[in-house]
């Protein structure tokens, strides 16, 4: 029973690959196009749903430079000062050089590097209304960057950290790479999973140094920084906030049940719909390409004779299957 259930079912996968090989042939040669085995096409190509777990979810804050570091670039070009600020073009900039890192515009202003000052930093905005304690566990630097080089060039992005308690700054370091030739995007990412993560605290206000690794000739358009993090629990010190933040998170806690529940009735939906619709639209793709095959626009009625005999056989195949299984499921075990 086996063995012959298994054989049926390599004679209907031999049939339809056979309609389909058909299908594309005439629609090439002849040109004559089914649509409806294009909508076979589209609906087996839909994505399967995505479950949304909400006790996934991670929060992202955006850094920019909003001031100049300790230690200035070689150089500065700003041919736009009236929509460009805080971008001093000067060939060696005292202040002002962190407003021209914050317009992705290429080669209308820029910092530059060069042998004696190949590195310089600025430092990132104030991460202020945000859980400072909170756990980073993604960072996501985009850069606009060239260089003169002949080949690309590696560059150092050391992130300066000012602990709160006042203790010095202490150096973290990532790498990324500029290209020769015109201006392009460059992105540095870092996913964290050792212990203990860096917080949302440490990046605010902190230094970030752009620094080739060799002493090359590396311009920078545009830096952006960006944090995805999840809290890290209730910390504070004071008694009332302490437990304000226990409820608040007892709550949430309440609520993501909630939200779990309901996105996976949502999820489980969505799962039967896509495979009702990819069967449905299967098995009319399926009949609207045999009715198209028997009566194919513009083709001489001794061709469509032709390809009728072993599209009918085909028929004949897939009904007489198809009852067979109908007869082996009421059959019972």
């Amino acid at each position: 029973m086996i063995l012959m259930a298994a054989t049926n079912t390599q004679g209907v996968a031999k049939i339809l690959l056979f309609l389909g090989t058909i299908t594309l042939f005439l629609s090439s040669f002849m040109g004559s196009t089914n649509s409806s085995w294009v909508g076979v096409q589209n609906a087996v190509s839909e994505p399967f749903p995505i479950f949304s777990n909400p006790f996934d979810s991670k929060s992202i804050v955006d850094l920019y430079p909003d001031n100049d570091g300790t230690v200035p670039p070689a150089s500065v070009t700003n041919d736009d000062p009236t929509n460009v600020t805080n971008c001093d073009d000067s060939s060696s900039p005292s202040s002002n050089w962190w407003g021209c890192l914050l317009t992705k515009d290429a080669y209308i202003s820029y910092d530059s590097t060069n042998n004696t000052h190949f590195q310089f930093n600025v430092s990132l905005t104030d991460t202020t209304g945000t859980d400072t304690t909170s756990s980073v566990v993604t960072l996501l630097v985009q850069a606009e960057c060239r260089t003169t080089n002949a080949t690309p060039v590696n560059i150092k992005v050391d992130f300066y950290f000012a602990p709160s308690d006042g203790s010095p700054f202490f150096e973290f370091a990532q790498y990324m790479v500029c290209k020769p030739g015109a201006f392009a995007n460059q992105t540095l990412r870092q996913d964290f999973t050792a212990l203990p993560l860096p917080t949302v605290g440490q990046y605010s206000n902190s230094l970030v140094q752009l620094h080739p690794v060799d002493i090359y000739f590396v311009d920078f358009s545009y830096v952006h920084v960006t944090l995805s993090y999840t809290s890290t629990g209730c910390t504070s010190a004071d008694a009332l906030t302490y437990i304000g933040c226990l409820i608040t998170q007892g709550l949430t806690f309440i609520f993501n049940i909630g939200m779990f529940i309901i996105n996976g009735l949502f999820f489980l939906g969505s799962a039967i719909f896509w495979l009702v619709s990819i069967i449905g639209t299967f098995l009319y793709g399926v009949i609207a390409t045999l009715a198209w095959l028997l009566a194919i626009p513009g083709t001489p009625v001794l061709v469509q004779g032709i390809i009728s005999i072993p599209v009918i056989a085909s028929m004949g195949y897939l009904i007489l299957y198809i009852v067979e299984l109908v007869r082996g499921m009421g059959s019972g075990p």
